[in-house]
């Protein structure tokens, strides 16, 4: 004698199958709620476009704030340059009087290794 064993492959696909369909049934609209689905579905692009709008004057702010920090930075790179260049002119001017006194500098130890000699000439005269 056999013993017949159910098919629980079939049975499991039945039972997905009508959990799927089951809500499905459910949720499919009457054609007397297409009036409030349409006053649903305004209402949800309404909150829809206020959002875009939202998001957009985010937007305007946010690039309104860059176009005012970047302006700041130009005025700032534009004072430093000016001040770089400040700071290459004085340059300039220590190196050329530090060229002045290296010269004179010279001039002094030229002078002061005559020393010597300019004295003994004044003793023996």
């Amino acid at each position: 004698m056999t013993i017949l064993l159910p098919d629980w492959v079939n049975i499991e696909n039945a039972l997905d199958t009508l959990h799927c369909e089951v809500p499905r049934i459910a949720n499919t609209p009457a054609i007397n709620q297409m009036h409030e689905i349409q006053i649903m579905l305004a209402a949800m692009e309404n909150r829809l476009a206020n959002r875009i709008t939202q998001v957009g004057d985010r937007i305007t702010h946010v690039e309104n704030s860059v176009n005012a920090l970047t302006s700041s930075v130009n005025a700032l790179t534009s004072s430093v340059n000016a001040l770089t260049s400040s700071v290459n002119a004085l340059t300039s001017s220590v190196n050329a009087l530090t060229n002045k006194v290296n010269v004179l500098t010279n001039a002094v130890n030229q002078t002061n290794t005559c020393i010597p000699t300019l004295t003994q000439v004044v003793q023996t005269r």
